[in-house]
């Protein structure tokens, strides 16, 4: 089960069955119930990634009134989430939690890390689709932006 949601994530497109293998080996398969906090905004001592891989998520922000307090994430619209704060080695930007049951499988990011370091033909490909899906997410920011903009 672990190794088959690795291997679907488009995160990890591309990559061999051995290195799947080895992100299996410091990834771990969590069965959450509902209302499980998964990450709190403002830690900065963990910087795993995580991988949605069923069931839906609330990312909650209580830093900026002037958003809505709660997003509700689904599988289809998000399966990665907690790479910001793996890039960007600071605090987590939000909390997640759960929204009724949920699959996630955790990647220890350090050892991510160290896996890209050691195995850098791997590591581009990891590092271009993270991009890609970062891009994806500003490109419909960009168009929820403008109908905003649009509308007022």
């Amino acid at each position: 089960m672990l190794i088959d949601n690795i291997i679907k994530s488009p995160i990890f497109a591309e990559l061999k069955f051995d290195e799947i293998e080895t992100i299996a080996s410091f990834s771990n398969y969590m069965v959450l119930d509902d209302n499980h906090l998964l990450i709190s905004e403002d830690d900065d001592d963990d910087h795993a990634i995580y991988l949605l891989a069923k069931g839906s998520l609330e990312i909650v922000s209580s830093k900026d009134a002037n958003i809505s307090s709660e997003v509700v994430i689904s599988h289809q619209e998000k399966d990665l989430f907690g790479e910001i704060a793996w890039i960007t080695r600071e605090k987590r930007t939000a909390s997640v939690k759960t929204h009724g049951p949920s699959d996630v499988v955790r990647i220890n990011g350090d050892k991510l890390d160290e896996f890209i370091l050691s195995n850098p033909k791997a590591g581009c490909v990891i590092l271009r689709n993270v991009s890609r899906s970062l891009c994806e997410r500003i490109k419909g920011n960009n168009i929820l932006i403008k109908q905003i903009l649009w509308n007022y």
